[in-house]
């Protein structure tokens, strides 16, 4: 015969209560802070917002850490409007903006990037990983009609390109008005911006984009459509990374 197992015991579930004056341990090490759940969270807090200040001051006081020989240039109105067009269609997304101090990064992009290079940069457009290639050393590499056709249409540039196309930028308008505002923030902000650059910003953005439209009409009279258009204010961005900062100062933080 086979015998089957015997059933299971079950033990009565019974409330064991301390003796009076016996010491109830909550474990020791971290496992004692966290059953103190008040005290833990003020911890918390505390150690987050001083991991927070040591993130932000060096940030704030960059300029006791660069030479003064180093001169950058701020934005242009134009390519400021371009700037934020490049990061509202999440350009940096697949595009860095930090050529690194390796060799393959050097012999491939060009100069190492340095701090002044991204000191009016609000946020810094560094970037976490490369899907396209880096554009910190994009401005000047190409002509202007090279970036038109590139945003357009990346096919027709490089025939297995994986970017998307922006037809829509060479239709949207430039919001020039909106301008003042934006400059008149970065110049709270530490941007060097004098008063008529900021209360001019839209006609200095406005003659800007003519010339980079001219350019364009120049060798395409059939681009007529472009004029004001959000792709003229990219162009003038893209154009103009890299050629910022003083050679001095890039020389002297590249020893």
């Amino acid at each position: 015969t086979i015998k089957t197992a015997p059933k299971e015991e079950k033990l009565a579930a019974v409330e064991v209560l301390p003796r009076e004056g016996e010491h109830v341990s909550l474990g020791t090490g971290h496992r004692k802070l966290e059953a103190l759940g008040a005290i833990f969270t003020v911890l918390l807090f505390i150690s987050i917002a001083v991991g927070s200040i040591i993130e932000i001051i060096p940030t704030l006081s960059i300029y006791k850490y660069l030479p003064p020989a180093s001169k950058t240039q701020p934005y242009t109105p134009l390519e400021l409007a371009g700037r934020d067009i490049y990061v509202k269609e999440g350009c940096y997304v697949c595009h860095s903006q930090m050529v690194r101090k390796l060799p393959f990064d050097v012999l491939r992009f060009g100069q190492p990037s340095t701090i002044e290079e991204s000191m009016y940069d609000r946020p810094f457009q560094w970037g976490s990983k490369r899907t396209g290639p880096d554009l910190a050393r994009v401005g000047g590499k190409y002509p202007d009609m090279w970036h038109l056709r590139h945003m357009i249409d990346p096919r027709e540039i490089t025939p297995n390109s994986i970017m998307p196309s922006y037809p829509w930028l060479a239709h949207k308008k430039i919001d020039y008005l909106s301008l003042r505002k934006k400059l008149s923030v970065m110049k709270r902000l530490g941007v060097p911006y004098d008063y008529d650059t900021v209360a001019n910003a839209d006609i200095h953005a406005q003659k800007e984009a003519e010339r980079v439209y001219e350019g364009l009409l120049s060798q395409d009279p059939s681009l007529t459509e472009v004029k004001d258009t959000e792709v003229i204010a990219v162009i003038a961005y893209l154009q103009a990374l890299g050629k910022k900062a003083g050679a001095e100062g890039v020389s002297q933080l590249n020893k």
